[in-house]
């Protein structure tokens, strides 16, 4: 992420954008580049809008478009109300909105973002989600996460990555597609479930009175009372990482 938001040098290979090295062309690249890191770095004695303004300086932006790009990002990321607060004060969640804000003052083509959701509470998640679903409309956005359903509802295209190395890329749908018939669901008892665990790979549990849900993933019907379902992308990340903790998924 570092590399591909112009912070880090590569040791070998090359980016390209719009076909330069964007080593060769940093300063036209991070023109219409957004960043917003997974730690946004808030000065927390200045206010919302003085951060904006820093942001802005730091960018070049034209003085005289300044405010009116602040109040339109702050109605765009809803952090209006809050401008005139110091940042020390604001929630996590604002604090993201406002790193957001930040990244998008210059109205870049190209919008990184790093871990965006990391550390939200479960409504602000899905506010951002939409945030970025709908900045993705007119921009290209590239984002980190390890939170699968941030994928699977914004995500038009995955690219899975472990120890730094694609292990796969294509689009959300044909990676939920390869897995179709290979994801089922059967009913145990408690007492049949621990020897199972260690035989299959389980990728979901359950339990329900007495008995236990278990969704596994197998090329064949793991038990006579078996049942195929539809996959998910948590079935995918099963299948692709050796261990179901394993960090590395990446749009």
């Amino acid at each position: 992420m570092n590399i591909i938001a112009n912070i880090s040098v590569p040791t070998r290979g090359q980016i390209l954008w719009n076909h330069k090295d964007i080593k060769e062309s940093s300063y036209q690249y991070r023109s219409q580049l957004g960043y917003l890191p997974q730690d946004v770095g808030l000065y927390a004695h200045f206010t919302a809008r003085e951060f904006l303004r820093y942001i802005a300086a730091l960018k070049n932006l034209n003085k005289n478009i300044v405010e009116h790009r602040i109040d339109e990002l702050a109605e765009v990321v809803n952090i209006s109300n809050v401008l005139s607060k110091k940042c020390g004060k604001l929630s996590g969640g604002m604090k993201r909105r406002l790193g957001l804000a930040g990244a998008l003052l210059n109205d870049p083509k190209l919008l990184i973002l790093d871990e965006p959701t990391a550390g939200l509470d479960p409504m602000e998640r899905i506010r951002f989600r939409n945030m970025i679903s709908e900045l993705s409309v007119d921009k290209i956005v590239i984002l980190s996460t390890h939170i699968v359903s941030d994928i699977d509802r914004i995500a038009n295209q995955v690219m899975m990555i472990e120890e730094g190395k694609i292990i796969n890329s294509a689009s959300v749908e044909s990676i939920i597609d390869s897995m179709r018939g290979r994801v089922w669901e059967l009913e145990v008892l408690e007492n049949e479930f621990s020897q199972l665990e260690k035989k299959l790979k389980v990728s979901g549990v359950k339990h329900q009175d007495n008995k236990i849900l278990m969704r596994v993933i197998s090329d064949i019907s793991p038990t006579d009372n078996s049942v195929s379902v539809i996959p998910t992308l948590e079935d995918v990340y099963m299948v692709f990482f050796k261990e179901a903790s394993k960090e590395g998924l990446e749009l």
